[in-house]
């Protein structure tokens, strides 16, 4: 749907530092997704790390996983639709999403949408 215009696909530095860490056979499988799909590179900001710090104070993300909390607010101060994600421990889950949305709201950001993969593939 990439390919297609469907949707237009963006990929964190924080998610790029991910991939960089793992095994070398996941890297070979996942940079080249990357750069097939052409992704855009969303950089980590002041803002962006201001909100991962209010979800974590609002213990919406533990502390330990304060790179969950930068996956969503990234997203969010680049007013991105969604955030598409496997970790359905801190980040796809619909009581994330709602606290995390009680927080935007409050301080007059988008609102963001969660999901999985398989909830955007047709």
């Amino acid at each position: 749907m990439i390919k297609k215009g469907r949707y237009d696909a963006y990929i964190s530095d924080v998610v790029i530092g991910e991939i960089t860490e793992s095994p070398k056979k996941k890297q070979k499988q996942l940079f080249p997704l990357i750069k097939k799909y052409d992704l855009t590179e969303l950089k980590t900001d002041r803002k962006a790390e201001e909100f991962a710090r209010k979800y974590v104070e609002a213990k919406i993300i533990p502390e330990k996983y304060y790179a969950d909390a930068l996956h969503i607010s990234i997203a969010v101060v680049n007013k991105m639709d969604a955030v598409v994600s496997w970790n359905l421990r801190h980040i796809v889950k619909l009581k994330t999403q709602i606290m995390v949305n009680e927080i935007n709201k409050r301080m007059n950001m988008p609102l963001i949408t969660t999901c999985s993969p398989e909830e955007v593939i047709e």
